[in-house]
């Protein structure tokens, strides 16, 4: 297990360096002076030459690069034109807000999705299997910033149950944010813990189980759906990406404090080093939770668990 856990830890070494590369392409590919384009047209010479320096824009690109990564190794992340904060302090007082939202709407998305898959799979043709189809369908269609501003319409404005926007510590203003969030990712587990239930039901040793007898729920949730499983794991490990892109909609649309809001708010300001710190951010978040998807592969799976020790 030791080994299994060394190897995927190595294999997310080339992926954060590869995001760091990218972050710092972001603003050595910039079309223009980067200099002007965050100060703007009325800057004068001297503070763009004194923001060119800050930044090492003068240096050579390699220079440049190596400068970003060495601060990077250290945790630095540069400091933010507007506030002149550093930005990893800035990242991290936000953090929080956007762990919460993007683990609640995981939840939210696994405790819907699942049973979902199963009651489809398990009534497949049926009138609740087209239903959950119908869900699934409609969930991979609707836009993030639509369905959350539809949702604010209806039980903020007209029905009043819950509040339309903002962070006040409450769980009742995570509800809206959470269901945008985790409506589309719940549709695609939906979808494939069907597909993958369905595969595993048509086995020979899910035919053994029954003909000893056992009762139908236990053939599908002890030997099936366990070794479905899998297949939903590596989906919602996939799609965390596309989640922190819902992350940036969805805190935008309902004015959540966190990471994807702060860097829209960077963009339109023009402050690169913050905008380059939050892709560096969503890029480790996303490799890590990677990893941990990794992980419970030889939790849910004991043929991997054997492989890596009929290895040694």
């Amino acid at each position: 297990m030791w080994r299994y856990v060394t190897t995927r830890l190595l294999a997310v070494i080339p992926v954060m360096f590869g995001v760091a590369v990218l972050a710092f392409l972001m603003l050595v590919l910039t079309p223009g002076d980067p200099a002007l384009l965050m100060l703007g047209e009325r800057a004068t010479e001297e503070q763009l030459q004194t923001l060119r320096q800050e930044m090492g824009l003068d240096k050579p690109a390699y220079v440049q690069f190596a400068r970003f990564m060495a601060n990077l190794v250290r945790g630095d992340l540069g400091r933010s034109i507007r506030s002149s904060r550093p930005v990893a302090e800035e990242l991290l007082a936000r953090l929080p807000a956007t762990v919460e939202l993007a683990v609640a709407a995981v939840v939210l998305s696994v405790l819907l999705g699942i049973p979902l898959g199963v009651i489809s799979a398990v009534r497949r043709g049926s009138l609740a299997d087209h239903l959950a189809m119908l869900f699934a369908l409609g969930g991979v269609a609707m836009p993030a910033f639509w369905q959350g501003l539809m949702l604010m319409l209806i039980f903020a404005v007209y029905l009043g149950w819950l509040p339309p926007s903002g962070r006040m510590g409450g769980l009742e203003y995570l509800v809206l944010p959470a269901i945008t969030l985790g409506t589309r990712e719940s549709a695609l587990i939906a979808r494939m813990t069907r597909s993958s239930l369905l595969e595993v039901i048509r086995q020979d040793y899910i035919r053994t189980a029954r003909a000893k007898g056992l009762s139908e729920r236990v053939v599908i949730f002890r030997h099936a759906l366990r070794n479905a499983l899998l297949s939903v794991v590596t989906v919602v490990g996939l799609n965390f990406g596309s989640l922190l892109a819902g992350v940036v909609v969805t805190e935008t649309v309902f004015s959540w404090p966190g990471i994807g809001r702060f860097m829209v708010d960077a963009i339109r300001a023009k402050d690169f080093p913050v905008v380059q710190g939050a892709v560096v951010m969503f890029g480790f978040l996303a490799a890590a939770v990677n990893l941990l998807v990794d992980l419970l592969y030889a939790v849910i799976d004991p043929r991997i668990r054997a492989q890596y020790v009929q290895g040694r």
